[in-house]
């Protein structure tokens, strides 16, 4: 069987290869696996680290009604 983030990776491998983006980073994995299993998340890593793709694939992982806040 199949885990989620295969299979999310599998959906969304076109488009991130377009930016150039072959794989999660393992931090990257566990903040994606977090918000699977419905947990609150406080992402802080520094610029450049991948925190903008993990908030931009949240709404597709858990389904939009959720409030992510992106403070620079």
């Amino acid at each position: 069987m199949l885990d989620f983030l295969t299979l999310i990776m599998d959906f969304l491998l076109p488009y991130l290869r377009k930016l150039n983006i072959s794989e999660l980073k393992d931090y990257q994995e566990e903040a994606l696996k977090l918000m699977k299993a419905d947990k609150d998340l406080c992402i802080v890593w520094p610029t450049g680290s991948g925190k903008s793709l993990v908030y931009q694939l949240a709404p597709f992982i858990q389904g939009g009604g959720k409030l992510f806040a992106f403070i620079c």
